[in-house]
């Protein structure tokens, strides 16, 4: 009979136990998916912001490599941007295209390019380091100041016999848009 007893108490005993290590179980698998659900949650948002970004043509084609990689955005992000506009309006290409969103993204982290003679020849050696330097991955490789850049630009229209002015810049932006001055100029 003691023999039964004890059988039944250590019987009772496991039950408890293995009811315990289930309640720790069901309570440890519900904590590990309320933490998944809201780090896919956050990962959702992160898609759809970054989705947003790859539609929006303003701000698409002008995301920046530190943008992805989490770093903090400086002067040396804006140059990515110039150079990524500089690229865009010398080959007539966007840079960062790809079959996915995904691997749009990827391009722009890794910072895969061709150089822009590859779409347009006519694009001068010179004019072509200095967008590459732009675009380059590595930070301390980059334009450190807009005014570097600037003056290799402008080095480089004096060298070419191209220079032009902000006076020529404006009356060329007066030819382009003059329908559009115009009818701002009417309301």
């Amino acid at each position: 009979m003691v023999s039964k007893q004890a059988d039944s108490q250590e019987n009772q005993w496991f039950l408890e136990n293995e009811r315990h290590l289930l309640e720790k179980v069901r309570l440890e698998h519900a904590h590990r998916l309320e933490a998944y659900q809201r780090e896919h949650e956050e990962a959702e948002r992160e898609k759809q912001r970054l989705a947003h970004w790859m539609k929006c043509p303003k701000c698409g084609s002008d995301m920046k490599e530190e943008h992805l990689e989490g770093i903090e955005i400086d002067r040396c992000s804006d140059i990515f941007g110039v150079g990524i506009c500089l690229y865009e309006l010398l080959t007539g290409e966007r840079l960062f295209v790809a079959e996915t969103d995904f691997a749009t993204l990827e391009k722009v982290r890794k910072v895969e390019i061709m150089p822009p003679s590859t779409y347009n020849r006519r694009i001068p050696e010179e004019l072509e380091q200095i967008v590459l330097r732009a675009l380059a991955k590595d930070v301390d490789d980059r334009y450190q100041t807009a005014m570097d850049l600037h003056d290799d630009l402008q080095s480089f229209m004096y060298t070419s016999g191209n220079f032009f002015a902000r006076k020529d810049l404006a009356a060329y932006m007066r030819k382009a848009f003059s329908d559009e001055i115009a009818k701002e100029a009417a309301k």
